[in-house]
């Protein structure tokens, strides 16, 4: 039973689970930061741990397995999405980006850590 869960991890189609996850994650929290101004990092992570459920329905896994997969993969998709946001802000900055004017329509692309 332990090798099947080897072979399903390292199979194409278990290795694009992470990355579409983590997209879906990045387009859903960087609409809601630039409509709303919400906190990024918090929004981030409260969408993938909503998108890590998922694995809570497979009824073939015990209980503590799926909790700590949960986890895992929540962690995984909040990565995959925090890294794609900061791709994006890295690829469309055009030098020093400060914190934007109040009122100014915010970008789709935006840093979601805390400002220094």
């Amino acid at each position: 039973m332990r090798k099947r869960y080897v072979n399903e991890f390292f199979n194409a189609r278990s290795m694009l689970t992470p990355g579409i996850a983590g997209a879906t994650a990045m387009m859903i929290t960087s609409s809601l930061v630039a409509a709303f101004r919400l906190p990024g990092s918090f929004v981030a992570l409260g969408i993938s741990l909503l998108l890590g459920l998922v694995v809570m329905t497979d009824e073939s896994i015990k209980i503590p397995e799926r909790i700590i997969f949960y986890v895992l993969n929540s962690l995984v998709i909040f990565s995959m999405a925090f890294g794609l946001n900061a791709a994006g802000v890295e690829a469309f900055s055009t030098g020093e980006r400060g914190i934007g004017i109040e009122g100014e329509p915010a970008g789709f692309f935006q840093p979601w850590s805390f400002p220094k």
